[in-house]
């Protein structure tokens, strides 16, 4: 889960009600939250959720690439319909 504010800059601020934000992710089974460095001493000590302070794009970027290769583009998207899902053609057995 992702939260917080984008400025021109690429910093990433913080932005109202952190600890309910954080909260409601857990409820909804989230284990990892991306949230804005300041935000982070709002954060419960009791969350079971892995928290990750970002200080701006750069550092969301970052991490993301540490993660790995995005995985390789599927042959069934369309990319003429802005890359929705197509369901593979069927022939005709007669």
């Amino acid at each position: 889960m992702f939260f917080g504010e984008v400025s021109l800059s690429g910093a990433i601020r913080p932005v109202a009600q952190s600890a309910a934000r954080l909260k409601e992710a857990q409820k909804l089974g989230f284990a990892r939250a991306f949230l804005p460095e300041p935000a982070r001493g709002e954060a419960s000590s009791d969350s079971a959720l892995t928290l990750s302070g970002i200080g701006g794009l750069a550092d969301l970027v970052a991490d993301i690439a540490q993660r790995g290769k995005r995985p390789a583009a599927r042959p069934e998207l369309n990319a003429v319909s802005g890359g929705a899902a197509t369901p593979p053609a069927k022939r005709a057995q007669f």
